[in-house]
């Protein structure tokens, strides 16, 4: 019987939708196609990952909300804006990014 029920959980669980992506994961996938038109031979995960770490919370939830697959013309200039600051051009230098070469 304790076999039935370890293989039923097992199942079940192997069935179960995958998690929600969340706020963060959604605005990194959000910025990095944003960032993938503002540079299109950089890297934008590194990139992505400063602006998400660095964004603030209303950033993040409009990079959130925004289309990872094809990023709005205000997305990209959210992105662009961000990048301007000093702490994220630190960050963006720290991971050995050069943005627009």
């Amino acid at each position: 019987m304790r076999v039935f029920a370890v293989l039923t959980a097992a199942l079940l669980a192997a069935c179960a939708p995958p998690p929600e992506l969340t706020i963060e994961e959604r605005a990194e996938q959000t910025a990095a196609a944003a960032v993938s038109v503002l540079f299109p031979e950089t890297d934008p995960l590194p990139v992505a990952n400063c602006v998400r770490d660095l964004a603030e919370f209303e950033e993040l939830i409009t990079l959130a909300n925004g289309s990872p697959e094809t990023p709005e013309d205000e997305t990209i200039a959210l992105v662009d804006e961000i990048l301007e600051r000093a702490e994220v051009a630190d960050c963006v230098r720290f991971n050995n990014v050069v943005l627009g070469v």
